[in-house]
């Protein structure tokens, strides 16, 4: 049988609920968070940009045409996506506010698979970490949440979690050597783009998707169904990729 997809996509970020199909009662649901990924795909009518996977995967997904954010800014979006609650409900309206300090008894999505037999887990960033306690809303899942992700020897840990640049890297343990308790090191080397010849698991997104292949085996192989959330960060900015890279390319103009 073949998998079926639904795919909807919302200003915040795209998000994709994969239902496989199998012999069993309880479907397995892969949940895919993309976040800041505006309509500017080709599927969606804009040409420009070259998005061959996920023109593959809205062939066979239903994908809505007319959908928009709960709110503009992150966290409010993401409790009340995950709660099925608007933010009047939720009382999140910033980046600070945790949903159970508003809403203590709400069930949210991936705890009402949990409460129903599921084995849930979540990789990246699917709730907002600054609505939810350190344990991404423990209550949510029946594995613990991963947010650490193994990168190649040769590249080590993206700085600041975005870059491998080596000039950047440099300058990074430069500023801490000299001051320590530097709050704002990240800031001073923060650059908007880049784009470097390296694998895609050297950078944060294409470590936690490797992750993710090797957790929906492990669970796929389990006999027991899973909700499996995948929170990519990107193309949040600050624009970093794989200069080779081949999920999205806009032509030069």
């Amino acid at each position: 049988m073949k998998p079926k997809f639904l795919a909807f996509l919302s200003l915040s970020f795209l998000f994709l609920t994969t239902v496989i199909a199998q012999e069993q009662k309880k479907p397995n649901v892969l949940f895919i968070a993309v976040d800041d990924l505006k309509p500017y795909l080709n599927f969606y009518g804009y040409a420009a940009v070259k998005s061959p996977n996920l023109d593959k995967l809205a062939e066979r997904s239903t994908v809505f045409m007319s959908n928009y954010c709960q709110q503009a800014v992150c966290a409010p979006t993401r409790a009340s996506l995950l709660t099925g609650l608007r933010p009047d409900r939720t009382q999140v309206w910033d980046l600070k506010t945790l949903i159970r300090d508003k809403v203590p008894q709400v069930v949210t999505l991936p705890q009402l698979f949990k409460e129903n037999g599921y084995t849930t887990a979540a990789l990246g960033k699917i709730f907002d970490q600054r609505s939810v306690d350190k344990k991404h809303d423990e209550i949510s899942w029946s594995e613990p949440y991963k947010n650490k992700f193994k990168f190649p020897d040769a590249y080590g840990a993206p700085v600041a979690g975005h870059y491998q640049n080596p000039e950047l890297k440099k300058k990074y343990g430069d500023i801490l050597e000299e001051t320590p308790n530097n709050p704002n090191v990240k800031e001073n080397i923060k650059v908007s783009t880049e784009a470097l010849d390296i694998p895609d698991e050297a950078y944060a997104d294409g470590a936690m998707v490797t992750e993710a292949i090797k957790d929906l085996k492990k669970y796929g192989s389990a006999g027991k169904p899973f909700f499996l959330a995948v929170g990519i960060r990107k193309p949040h900015l600050p624009f970093v990729a794989p200069k080779n890279i081949g999920i999205c390319m806009i032509e030069a103009k």
